[in-house]
């Protein structure tokens, strides 16, 4: 992935590792920044719903990538554990060339992640 406007890739909002538990942290990273996601103060105007959507920023709007990833890729390997889950996840990332503790393994890539390429 190329952000060519963007001084690196990864947002400041992000958990960072290690954890008080020693672990590393982020496993990876994914997109979470201007996702369009419904709005729960839209208003009523005389045409109908205003402002409906809007684009939100944050890990909450990251987590449902990576649920949805891990969902296509149970389903296409059903016999795999959560553990060969959890590596295809990881192996198939795309490193964003920053620091672990800010990008983890890298970027997911669900097309890598399902089918190798």
């Amino acid at each position: 992935m190329d952000y060519p406007d963007r001084k690196g890739s990864c947002e400041d909002y992000s958990g960072r590792g290690p954890s008080e538990f020693v672990m590393k942290k982020p496993d990876l990273v994914a997109p979470g920044s201007n996702i369009v996601s419904c709005n729960a103060a839209c208003g009523k105007s005389g045409v109908g719903k205003t402002k409906s959507y809007i684009g939100k920023n944050g890990t909450s709007m990251a987590t449902p990538i990576v649920s949805g990833a891990v969902a296509l890729c149970m389903q296409k390997f059903p016999e795999d554990t959560n553990e060969q889950i959890k590596r295809r996840l990881l192996w198939s990332c795309e490193d964003l060339k920053e620091p672990w503790n800010k990008q983890g393994w890298g970027m997911l890539h669900v097309r890598r992640m399902l089918y190798g390429n």
